[in-house]
């Protein structure tokens, strides 16, 4: 095969059309075989050899040749011109026609491939070489035309088509040909209309024309686009792109079902049409919000394959609306390493769904690389699953982007202010449309259209348009003094009562939100009819006007930001578990560490009875976060853990579990995720920890940690809560009844000593919100109670200790009454009695009384 037929072959790709060209009988016998042009436009091609072989074949096997070799030639001139002579007719222009300069809006387009340019220039000059020598042969004038028409040179092949259309006036190829030329000079789209219609009055069966009249109404922006494709699809059932094209008007009906529907015929026909394979997912994708109905992924992925960039963010959405988030990250990845630059900074940008502390924060880095830094840390927050390595948050603000660019960006650009709501608030529960009204069936959305019809009751004449007031049928609730299916908010409409929107009938959409707030009802209007949406707006001279503004789109918007710039719901596929995690930092071995204590309600958990002991499971991770939100330690386990009977499962006592972690001083994020494996109840949390730095000679105070219980070491309870020879059971709720004590541990580091080894410091217990009933002491050691005081609303009790480390464990039990208030604020003061400024290090902690 030569260059040149490949190229040819690639050129008339989109023209192999069954329903386009019909075949109505191949001539073996006819003028084109026997003019003497024949040769000479073979030999102008390919040569005086080619020539030749031609001419010694005899009359019988001329026609074959000439077929055969036009076809790899110069497929323009075989189509156009011998094709017709051929018998196959009914052909019309290159797919890629409609798609220069602007012709048709760019949603409808499929990137047909534009004939070759080299294919298209030797045209020219091969139907020049007719043209000079058969002036008045109305086939050679309709065959250049049509080349011309490829070359855009629309206003010399009009001439042509209608000198044609004089000399042969039966020849509906040619009135076709007319009606192109007036697609390409955009004010004369009217006649156009009248020569496809002439084309089809002379041959019905002519699929090619009733296209083109289709495309022509397209082009025009015609409003029953729906009508007109349909027409096409009804009679040509197994056309190339027609299904495509009706599926795209149906999409922008909103009528996801039909858009469907058409898609997948398409593909019935055409199994390579990936633009209706792709709309077919993207639609399948939107009816996701009601139904639980996804494209499949490798029919999707076969599309990433012709068309990364393109069709990535469309995978991505597939695998997220799956829940498939570790797939969806990678082609999130993939995407972004092929966008370009100011792509990216959409998808980047966090303006929408960050408070103004947040943006501030970030906007004040000094650096891009603190800045990215804040970026890191800002996204970690936001994930509900922190333990996880995937972001489904960040995923889903992705998402929200891409269908923003996508959906929302016909006006102006990024979007118009669909775009902001929809990227701060998410999909909506319900939507309608004025071109296709959707009634109220989620029942968040019933719920919220009930209340509105009540608060707007008086002021129904004002929303209902008068054309509706007396239909039947689809607005029958009105009967009822419901309205459905439409906004509960005056838009743009012919008889309004108010004389500021009785001038038009303006495009609408409306959103309901169910979970928002209380949840309310969105309305955006196209105003002006050039593609870009805003909020409605309260007609200024409604006798309504207070009640329209109190529900005004803008306003109840701007309500559900002013609470949270933005809303997200994950699910986590089980019902919420309580979930408690506190902490303390100690000094470790070689740098500081941290332990990290979990505790969940066993009431909370589905316990199993095995013989005489109850048992419960946690699946617990742990994941610890530096300050550029990178994983420094990550621990999963299975927890199971027993309790002799169902009294000590009652409501405050816990399932606990601790990790200590060593880590180095500084600002650390600490995750901690739960799941009941039995019951599937799940939680995760993320707090961030500050780590002192205690390997240095400084006399100090560790963290404080607040215990259930503190006994000699006990293994049976666990390894990792033995400390110092002690067993010291965390308390992550830090609540305590009112009959128990409350336990404190915590670490003195670097005393002085004097020259007999020993060390002198004393305690101070300074208690708000409790009166002491007693303090026991779990010291070993030498203490003596040096003072008990009440300083306001404060009780002080002071012990004075002797020891001989320079650092030790001190640990205690205070038995306290409440006095007016269920928090108690502990504030633990330990004074180096050694040393001659006698420095003190201070801790405060929180507990509370209750259940």
């Amino acid at each position: 095969m030569t260059l040149l037929f490949a190229l040819a072959c690639t050129a008339c790709l989109t023209w192999a059309r069954a329903d386009e060209v019909e075949q109505t009988g191949f001539v073996a016998d006819v003028d084109a075989t026997r003019h003497p042009l024949a040769g000479r436009l073979i030999e102008h091609v390919a040569g005086s050899a080619s020539r030749q072989q031609y001419e010694a074949l005899d009359a019988a096997h001329r026609a074959s040749f000439l077929d055969r070799f036009w076809a790899e030639h110069n497929p323009l001139l075989h189509r156009f011109y011998y094709g017709y002579e051929f018998g196959r007719r009914r052909f019309t222009v290159s797919d890629a026609f409609f798609e220069q300069k602007d012709l048709i809006p760019k949603m409808y387009h499929c990137d047909w491939p534009a004939s070759d340019s080299s294919i298209v220039t030797q045209a020219v000059e091969l139907t020049d070489i007719l043209l000079e020598a058969l002036p008045n042969d109305p086939i050679v004038l309709n065959a250049r035309g049509y080349v011309l028409l490829e070359a855009n040179r629309a206003v010399e092949a009009e001439a042509l088509f209608l000198r044609a259309c004089e000399l042969k006036s039966d020849f509906p190829e040619a009135r076709n040909g007319w009606g192109l030329t007036y697609l390409r000079q955009n004010k004369r789209l009217m006649e156009g209309l009248y020569h496809f219609r002439d084309a089809i009055a002379s041959d019905e069966g002519y699929a090619g024309a009733w296209y083109n009249l289709a495309m022509c109404h397209l082009a025009m922006g015609s409003i029953d686009l729906d009508h007109r494709f349909g027409q096409v699809v009804e009679r040509f059932p197994n056309h190339h792109d027609a299904h495509h094209k009706l599926g795209v008007v149906y999409e922008e009906l909103y009528d996801y079902k039909k858009a469907a529907g058409s898609y997948s015929r398409q593909l019935m026909v055409s199994p390579d049409h990936r633009h209706a394979r792709a709309r077919l997912a993207r639609v399948n994708l939107e009816m996701s919000w009601t139904r639980r109905r996804h494209y499949d992924i490798p029919d999707v992925e076969a599309l990433v394959e012709q068309d990364p960039l393109r069709y990535l963010p469309l995978l991505a959405a597939t695998y997220l609306a799956k829940e498939n988030y570790v797939e969806c990250q990678k082609a999130y990845d993939r995407y972004f390493k092929l966008a370009p630059g100011h792509q990216l900074e959409l998808f980047r940008d966090i303006s929408l769904i960050a408070t103004r502390k947040e943006k501030a924060h970030i906007e004040a880095a000094p650096t891009s690389e603190e800045k990215a830094r804040r970026m890191r840390q800002f996204w970690l927050q936001k994930d509900p699953t922190p333990v996880s390595r995937i972001n489904e948050r960040q995923l889903e603000h992705y998402r929200r982007v891409h269908y923003a660019l996508r959906n929302f960006s016909l006006g102006i650009k990024p979007w118009d202010v669909r775009g902001e709501v929809y990227i701060r608030l998410g999909h909506p529960d319900h939507r309608s449309w004025s071109g296709n009204l959707v009634f109220e069936t989620n029942p968040k959305a019933v719920r919220v259209k009930n209340r509105l019809n009540e608060l707007a009751h008086r002021a129904k004449g004002e929303i209902m348009p008068t054309d509706l007031n007396t239909m039947s049928g689809l607005f029958l609730s009105r009967e009822y003094g419901d309205i459905r299916g439409i906004p509960i908010f005056p838009v743009p409409h012919r008889g309004s009562p108010s004389a500021d929107a009785a001038s038009l009938d303006a495009r609408w959409e409306l959103w309901i939100y169910g979970d928002i707030l209380d949840g309310f009802e969105i309305t955006f209007i196209d105003e002006f009819g050039d593609g870009r949406y805003d909020f409605a707006r309260p007609p200024q001279s409604s006798s309504h006007f207070d009640l329209w503004l109190s529900i005004a789109p803008e306003t109840v918007f701007h309500r559900a930001i002013s609470k949270r710039p933005s809303y997200y719901t994950y699910n986590y596929k089980g019902a919420p578990l309580d979930l408690y995690v506190d902490h303390a930092v100690f000094r470790g071995e070689t740098d500081s560490a941290v332990e990290i204590y979990v505790g969940v309600p066993w009431n909370h958990l589905g316990l199993q009875p095995r013989g005489n002991v109850l048992f419960g499971q946690l699946d617990r991770s742990i994941v610890v976060y530096d300050e550029d939100a990178r994983p420094v330690y990550t621990d999963t386990v299975n927890i199971a853990q027993g309790i002799p009977d169902e009294s000590q499962a009652g409501p405050g006592t816990l399932m606990v579990d601790q990790v200590r972690v060593p880590v180095e001083p500084g600002s650390y994020f600490v995750a901690v995720g739960v799941e009941d494996p039995g019951t599937r109840k799940t939680q995760a949390l993320l707090k961030r920890v500050e780590v002192e730095d205690f390997q240095n000679a400084r006399f100090s105070l560790s963290e404080v940690e607040i215990a259930a219980r503190i006994t000699d070491a006990d293994r049976t309870l666990g390894s990792q809560f033995i400390k110092e020879g002690l067993t010291v059971l965390p308390l992550p709720s830090r609540m305590f009844d009112n009959d128990s004590e409350i336990y404190l541990y915590y670490e003195v580091y670097n005393l002085l000593r004097n020259r007999d080894g020993q060390s002198r410091y004393r305690v101070d217990y300074q208690v708000r919100g409790g009166r002491p009933r007693g303090v026991r002491r779990l010291l070993g050691g030498l203490a003596r109670l040096v003072n008990t005081t009440s300083e306001g609303d404060a009780m002080r009790i002071s012990y004075e200790h002797q020891g001989f480390s320079a650092s030790e464990p001190i640990y205690i039990a205070l038995d306290l009454d409440p006095v007016d208030r269920d928090e108690i604020e502990v504030d633990v003061r330990v004074t180096d009695l050694m040393r001659n400024d006698e420095p003190t290090a201070i801790r405060t902690v929180d507990v509370k009384r209750g259940k």
